[in-house]
């Protein structure tokens, strides 16, 4: 996967609260990075932090 390849693997909506999250999303593909609101549809001061790599599970 390229730095330009931007497809979407998984759109999904989950309701998330404060504290420590984790969210389990298995695709068919090997995604390069995962984030919340990516799209930036909500307000948010620090878009910068909403993207991260993707480690697998152990």
């Amino acid at each position: 996967m390229g730095a330009g390849d931007q497809r979407t693997l998984y759109r999904q909506t989950h309701r998330l609260t404060s504290g420590t999250q984790e969210i389990t999303v298995t695709v068919d593909e090997k995604p390069a990075r995962a984030g919340v609101d990516p799209f930036t549809l909500l307000i948010d001061r620090e878009t910068e932090d909403n993207m991260t790599t993707v480690t697998r599970a152990e």
